[in-house]
C-alpha cells in the first residue's frame, strides 16, 4: 500500500452485483478503511436520499434519530463516491479523530 493512504476494503467480496446492491439499497454497511499504519476503521456509507427516508421512517415509529458508527453520508453509494469520501476524510484527520478522541 501507498504510503500516507488509506484504502477502502469490504468485509465481503466486491463484485458487480453487491455494487448495484449497495447503490440501489442507498447504504453500504461493509466498508473497512485500512489506513497506513494498519488501524482498520468500520464505515456506514448513507446516500441522502435512503438517509431521509430512514429517518422519516424512524421518527414515525416514535424513535429520535439515525445513528450508524462511523457513518459517512455520499452523493450516491458508488464505489468511486465511497473512495472519494474516504480519501479526503483521510487528509482532513477523520479517521485519527475517531481513533484518538479528545477528552
Amino acid at each position: 500500500m501507498e504510503k500516507n493512504v488509506a484504502r477502502l476494503e469490504f468485509t465481503q467480496e466486491w463484485d458487480e452485483f453487491v455494487a448495484d446492491t449497495v447503490e440501489m439499497k442507498g447504504w453500504c454497511g461493509i466498508g473497512v478503511v485500512v489506513l497506513p499504519d494498519g488501524h482498520r476503521v468500520e464505515v456506514f456509507f448513507y446516500d441522502p436520499a435512503r438517509l431521509a427516508s430512514d429517518l422519516e421512517s424512524v421518527l414515525k415509529s416514535g424513535h429520535a434519530c439515525v445513528a450508524e458508527p462511523n457513518m459517512i453520508v455520499v452523493p450516491s453509494v458508488t464505489r468511486e463516491c465511497m473512495e472519494a469520501a474516504v480519501n479526503e476524510l483521510y487528509e482532513q484527520g477523520y479517521f485519527e479523530r475517531l481513533l484518538n478522541p479528545a477528552g
